[in-house]
């Protein structure tokens, strides 16, 4: 057989390596184990040399040199149930383990006295002055000033400490509720999640949005439209709630958990309804309420962004007819369309409406002169604000190495 060694210099070199290391150090020690073990006596470790010197020809500080070089052994298996400690070790270790404070609050934060002192204290005054409890805009009044919640969301948790029908809500209730899941030393958003979520599942569902929607439907003047629509108010909770778990749940799967909370701006949002009146842009632009936006009205969608040609088309119904029954005006109905298709310019509807707005000759081909009377107005309001104006032949030859169509300079939606 041929030796493999020449054919790897290293794995040789390694070989002589370990020999000098260790062959000429302990040589005298090896020739003594084999004339051992020749000789059929057997090899004496340091444990069997206690009384007196031994007969081996091994010294013992040979014996433990042989043992002390030798690579150390693994661990031993762990006991078996069945072989307990010894009383005299588990004491020891019993009074070891009892020696160690507690380092580590699985459910809660380390919470000062002064800090616990100063909410209690904010939660009495506010009970002081109503000794018998708080109603709904009192209780509000004071969790969004000792507990940091968002009005809307405090008026969730009185309606869930009390029930739909409650009148007040006592302190010991409140008081027991909050400390019951170690909020004082807890951030905002976790104490919204604990005032969403129901006592059995860690995290939020479609339906635990709803009493936070419900009091937002009933109490914001931004939504008071809506008071005399159920149906409408229904549709618009909906939609709500869809767009926080199409933004918020990544997984898709209907659970909202904490750490998807935790990457979102909800509080902000709903700390933004204390402040803000007006947060539906169709109120915002029908300045009278009649339930009508007019030319005018429309005009100021979006700080002025549309331009007065965009805004007579669709006036002028070519993308879609209105359904309001008063001439030249649009209804909720129409701006709702209207909105959706300016939001999301990606649908089918959206391209559909534009595509239909911008066709001046309707027939079914927009062309650069289509295109330059639209772009003219918004050019001049470039230049007017000082902006850098892209040219229009420059914005066709985007277009057209964009959307490559069949004929140069015309361009259909399929």
């Amino acid at each position: 057989m041929v030796d493999p060694l020449p054919s790897y210099p290293c794995a040789k070199l390694k070989l002589d390596q370990f020999f000098l290391q260790w062959l000429s150090e302990h040589q005298d020690l090896v020739n003594n184990l084999l004339e051992e073990v020749q000789a059929g006596r057997p090899l004496r470790g340091p444990a069997s040399n206690v009384s007196g010197p031994s007969p081996s020809p091994l010294s013992p500080s040979t014996a433990h040199a042989i043992f002390a070089s030798t690579p150390p052994l693994s661990p031993s298996k762990p006991r078996s149930p069945r072989s307990p400690l010894s009383p005299h070790r588990k004491s020891s270790l019993g009074l070891t383990l009892k020696r160690l404070p507690q380092f580590y609050f699985p459910n809660a934060l380390q919470v000062s006295e002064a800090r616990a002192a100063e909410f209690a204290s904010r939660v009495r005054k506010h009970y002081e002055a109503q000794p018998s409890g708080l109603d709904l805009d009192q209780f509000t009044s004071m969790v969004n000033e000792a507990g940091d919640l968002p009005t809307t969301v405090g008026r969730a948790l009185f309606w869930r400490l009390g029930g739909p029908e409650a009148k007040t809500v006592q302190q010991d209730t409140f008081l027991s509720w909050w400390h019951a899941r170690c909020l004082l030393p807890a951030p905002t958003i976790k104490r919204v999640f604990e005032v969403l979520r129901q006592e059995h599942q860690e995290y939020l569902t479609y339906e635990d949005f709803s009493p936070v929607l419900d009091m937002l439907l009933r109490h914001h003047p931004g939504l008071e439209f809506l008071a005399g629509t159920a149906e409408f108010q229904k549709k618009y909770a909906e939609t709500v709630v869809y767009r926080i778990f199409y933004t918020l749940n990544k997984s898709g799967n209907g659970r909202l958990t904490m750490r998807e909370l935790r990457r979102s701006d909800l509080v902000e949002a709903l700390e933004a309804l204390d402040q803000e009146d007006d947060i539906n842009k169709f109120w915002e632009l029908d300045t009278d309420h009649d339930f009508l936006v007019s030319r005018k009205d429309l005009a100021h969608y979006s700080q002025g962004a549309l331009s007065f040609q965009i805004v007579d088309r669709i006036f002028q119904q070519v993308a879609r007819r209105f359904t309001s029954s008063v001439p030249d005006m649009m209804s909720y109905e129409d701006f709702v369309w209207f909105i959706l298709s300016e939001e999301d310019k990606s649908s089918d509807t959206a391209l559909d409406y534009w595509f239909k707005c911008v066709d001046l000759d309707c027939d079914g081909v927009i062309r650069p002169k289509e295109m330059w009377f639209f772009y003219e107005e918004q050019l001049k309001r470039m230049e007017g604000n000082n902006q850098e104006a892209v040219m229009f032949p420059d914005v066709l030859c985007q277009l057209h190495d964009m959307l490559q169509p069949e004929v140069e300079g015309q361009y259909t939606l399929r």
